[in-house]
């Protein structure tokens, strides 16, 4: 791991500890209450089975998805958020939808929550969203379809990205985050990113297809149809011109250039 992604990993690791102070405040409750037709003993007892920095997707995956619909407070949820979060942000592979977890915020109304826990929540997301632009990607993990890079599961900037739709009104921070990077893989997940939802920018369609008909996702589309994304990329391709990603990511940036055309100032999201 080079020198810069460890600082990011360390990015994301304090976040997640900040996470783990600001909502220590709210302790395991000796019953987290459920429907009583969804939610059994047993499930009850795996919570309490281990302390919380232990628990693994064994014990949390069933309450990942049901928690503040079928089971447990907000407050509970606050309890359990911090190794939640952390078990996503990790490097093992999630056997929850991430992208629902994540919209748990939502449905926790988190706006209205403390400062101080909504900052956390941010830094924690701003993080995540940092080192998953950089992270290094084989292209051989993605398909050539037409000489261009996708996959049947979507891209991990994809993935996150929509994670972060699910809780925020407003993505425009992470948006330029993406502008801001250093590096070649940022603008290389910037333009796989472009090819593998070409389509569905072309029908003038949200972004991601699992998150449908969502207003973050319109403001996705109209930042990828600014001419300064386009011209990102475009400089990206004449600073990194060894990479092997080259041709890629001036190729993106030619499909912006057009999609500006099919899609007029006012035509656009």
């Amino acid at each position: 791991m080079s020198e810069r992604a460890q600082v990011r990993e360390a990015a994301v690791l304090a976040a997640i500890e900040d996470l783990f102070a600001i909502f220590a405040a709210y302790p395991l409750q000796p019953v987290v209450h459920g429907c009583p037709h969804c939610i059994t003993e047993h499930d009850n007892a795996l919570l309490h089975s281990r302390p919380l920095r232990r628990l693994t997707w064994v014990e949390l995956e069933r309450y990942a998805f049901k928690a503040l619909t079928t089971w447990g407070s907000v407050e509970d949820f606050k309890h359990f958020l911090p190794r939640l979060f952390e078990l996503i942000a990790g490097e093992e592979e999630s056997v929850i939808d991430s992208e629902v977890l994540v919209g748990k915020l939502a449905v926790g109304q988190w706006a209205s929550w403390p400062a101080a826990e909504q900052g956390a929540i941010r830094s924690f997301l701003m993080a995540w969203w940092i080192k998953t632009i950089h992270a290094r990607v084989d292209p051989s993990e993605f398909e050539l379809d037409g000489g261009v890079p996708w996959s049947h599961g979507g891209t991990p900037a994809d993935h996150v990205l929509c994670c972060i739709s699910r809780a925020e009104a407003d993505v425009g921070p992470y948006l330029q985050a993406w502008l801001d990077a250093q590096g070649v893989e940022p603008s290389y997940h910037l333009a796989v990113f472009i090819w593998g939802n070409l389509a569905a920018i072309q029908k003038g369609r949200t972004t991601d297809s699992a998150c449908p008909e969502q207003p973050q996702m319109e403001q996705v589309i109209a930042w990828l149809l600014k001419a300064d994304t386009a011209k990102h990329l475009e400089k990206a391709a004449e600073r990194y011109w060894d990479s092997p990603y080259v041709i890629l990511i001036l190729q993106a940036s030619e499909q912006l250039d057009s999609l500006r055309q099919t899609f007029p100032p006012k035509a656009r999201p």
